[in-house]
């Protein structure tokens, strides 16, 4: 009785199965967004990413891809500048100077990293180093 119950129930399965009209999906089409067009970098990305959680404030999250970023892409000075603010919303301020210093580095005369050097240093107050480097604005 139960193989016979077992036999039915197979048979109209694979003969429900074999009736079933075919439907056809539609195709999916790939859009490309604005923010991420076809040649984007992977620092560019893990850059994008990192924004997205910092105003998000996911700082931790945001520290992680910009050092991803800037593994891929050790000369992008925007990500160490970033990663310094970063840095500084979890008050570790130290980092965010190596940061800073390293932007620097790249580019001596990136006004915005010195004018973030000097905000750093006038909230750890050290009033003559802000000085000399607000000098060199």
């Amino acid at each position: 009785m139960k193989s016979l119950g077992i036999f039915l129930i197979s048979t109209l399965f694979f003969l429900g199965c074999a009736t079933t009209q075919k439907i056809e999906a539609p195709v999916v089409q790939t859009v490309k967004s604005d923010l991420f067009p076809g040649k984007i970098t992977r620092a560019e990305y893990y850059e994008q990413m990192a924004i997205s959680y910092s105003q998000d404030n996911q700082h931790e999250k945001a520290v992680d891809h910009y050092r991803l970023s800037i593994l891929h892409d050790p000369k992008r000075v925007s990500s160490h500048l970033n990663l310094s603010d970063e840095y500084r919303n979890i008050n570790l301020n130290h980092l965010a100077s190596y940061e800073i210093y390293e932007a620097l580095k790249l580019d001596p005369k990136n006004r915005l990293a010195l004018h973030k050097l000097g905000d750093l240093y006038l909230a750890s107050k050290i009033y003559s180093k802000a000085r000399q480097v607000y000098s060199q604005l």
